[in-house]
C-alpha cells in the first residue's frame, strides 16, 4: 500500500509539473487577467531610470506586492491542481489497487504490454501511464 501511495504521489508530481510547464503562458494570461493589483511592469531600463526616487520606491513596493500575489496564486493553483489530479487519478485508475501493483510488477519484470493486457483487466492506456510514471521516477 505504501508503494502504491508513493507511486501515485510521484506520478502526480511529475504530471502536474509537466502540465504547468506546458501551459505556462496560458496560466500567466489567466493570472494577469485576474490580477486585482493592476500592476504594469516597466520593461524599459531607460524608462525605469527616469523615475524619481519616490516613484521608484512606490514601483518597487508594487512590484514586490505583485510578485507576492503571483507566488500565492501559483502555489494555490499547484496545490489545488495536485490535489484534484491525485484524487481523480486515484479514483479512476486505482479502482483496484491490486491490478496496479500487478502492472507495476509486470513492467519491472520486463513483460510486454500484450502480456500485461492478457494477465490483468487493465487498459493499454493504464499500462502506458504506469510505464511513463515509472520511467519518470527512475
Amino acid at each position: 500500500m505504501a508503494d502504491l501511495k508513493k507511486f501515485v504521489k510521484n506520478y502526480t508530481e511529475n504530471f502536474v509539473e509537466r502540465y504547468l510547464e506546458e501551459n505556462k503562458e496560458e496560466i500567466k494570461k489567466k493570472l494577469k487577467f485576474t490580477n486585482s493589483l493592476n500592476f504594469k511592469f516597466i520593461s524599459d531600463e531607460v524608462e525605469l531610470a527616469k523615475l524619481s526616487k519616490a516613484k521608484r520606491q512606490v514601483y518597487e513596493a508594487r512590484l514586490k506586492n505583485y510578485r507576492d500575489w503571483y507566488s500565492v496564486e501559483m502555489y494555490t493553483l499547484k496545490k489545488g491542481f495536485r490535489q484534484g489530479f491525485e484524487e481523480g487519478f486515484t479514483k479512476t485508475l486505482m479502482k483496484d489497487e491490486s491490478i496496479i501493483l500487478k502492472i507495476i510488477q509486470f513492467v519491472e519484470d520486463g513483460k510486454t504490454n500484450e502480456e500485461i493486457l492478457e494477465l490483468t483487466d487493465a487498459t493499454f492506456k493504464n499500462i502506458m501511464e504506469i510505464r511513463s510514471a515509472l520511467k519518470d521516477n527512475s
